[in-house]
C-alpha cells in the first residue's frame, strides 16, 4: 500500500468511502484508508457429501501422513521454503508426504509459446511451476511428494489430507487455512501476528513467526507424529470454521453494513 498507484487508490477510498472491508484484521491493519473498517471473513461453503475414497484412488500413498499445499504456486506462498522443510524431514525417515494441489499462475506450456519466452527471458514472468517440481528433483524428494491438478471437488482432496500448510512468505492467510479449518484439517501457517481472526494458534493450527524451512520442519514435525493432536485441532478447527466462515452469517454482515451506510446518507440533516 505504499506504491504511487496504492497511494491514489486509497485517496479515492477515502475521500468517496463510507466504511471500508476487509476480511481479517491482519488484512485491516494494512489498509491505510481513514475510514471505519469492518472485518467480514471470506466465507466456505463445502458439500455436506464428504467422500473419503481410498487415498490409492487418488494416486497418494497409504501409511503415510499427508501434507496439502493448495492454490497458485507462487514464491511468496513458500513453496521454497517447504521443499527445504521436507527435505529436513526426508532425512530423518519422517511418515510425512507432501501433496501440491494445483499449478503456476501460468502453466508450464506458456513458456513454451513466444509470448512466454519473451517475458521469461525478460526477467517479467517465471515458471514457478516448474521451478517446484525442479527443486523437489534436485533434493531426491520425489517419493515424498505428488502432485494433483486443480480440481473444483475440494472436498475430495481435503478429506484425503491430515495436515494443510500455508507458509506464507508475506502478510495474511490464505484460502486454504479456511477451507482446511472448514474439513477438520490442522493447519500450519504464517502470515499473521495472532491469526487474524482465521486460525486460532495452538488451537486450529500451528502459526509460525517466521517460515523458515526449520521452522516449518519442527512445527510439522509435531503434527506428523502425534495423531490425537492433528484431530483435536481439527475438531477445534472446524468449529471455528462453522461460525466464523459461514456464508449466510457474513452475508447479514454485509447488508447491515450497507443498510447503515444507506440509512445515514438518506438521514435528514
Amino acid at each position: 500500500g505504499t506504491d504511487r498507484r496504492s497511494r491514489v487508490i486509497t485517496r479515492l477510498i477515502t475521500r468517496w468511502g463510507d466504511e471500508a472491508v476487509a476480511i481479517d484484521t491482519d488484512v485491516a491493519a494494512t489498509f491505510p484508508i481513514d475510514l471505519p473498517v469492518r472485518i467480514v471473513p471470506n466465507s466456505v461453503v463445502i458439500s455436506e457429501r464428504r467422500p473419503t475414497p481410498p487415498r490409492t484412488e487418488l494416486g497418494l500413498p497409504d501409511g503415510r501422513v499427508l501434507v496439502g499445499f493448495a492454490g497458485f504456486v507462487r514464491r511468496q506462498k513458500g513453496w521454497p521454503e517447504l521443499v527445504d522443510a521436507a527435505a529436513i524431514l526426508a532425512a530423518e525417515h519422517s511418515l510425512a508426504h507432501f501433496v501440491i494441489i494445483g499449478g503456476g499462475v501460468r502453466p508450464t506450456s506458456y513458456f513454451a509459446t513466444p509470448p512466454g519466452r519473451l517475458l521469461k527471458a525478460g526477467g517479467l514472468l517465471t515458471d514457478e511451476e516448474a521451478a517446484l517440481h525442479a527443486r523437489v528433483e534436485a533434493r531426491g524428494l520425489s517419493p515424498y511428494f505428488t502432485f494433483l491438478p486443480y480440481t473444483s471437488d475440494t472436498a475430495l482432496i481435503y478429506s484425503a489430507i491430515d495436515v494443510m500448510t500455508f507458509p506464507n512468505q508475506g502478510v495474511g492467510l490464505g484460502r486454504p487455512v479456511l477451507e482446511a479449518e472448514m474439513f477438520g484439517k490442522p493447519v500450519v501457517a504464517s502470515g499473521s501476528r495472532d491469526g487474524g481472526g482465521v486460525m486460532v494458534p495452538d488451537v486450529t493450527g500451528l502459526l509460525l513467526e517466521n517460515p523458515t524451512p526449520s521452522a516449518i520442519a519442527d512445527a510439522l514435525r509435531i503434527l506428523v507424529a502425534d495423531p490425537s493432536r492433528r484431530a483435536a485441532m481439527g475438531k477445534a478447527g472446524r468449529e471455528h470454521a462453522l461460525v466464523h466462515f459461514d456464508p449466510a452469517r457474513n452475508t447479514r454482515m454485509i447488508e447491515a453494513m450497507y443498510a447503515a451506510v444507506v440509512t445515514a446518507a438518506v438521514r435528514p440533516g
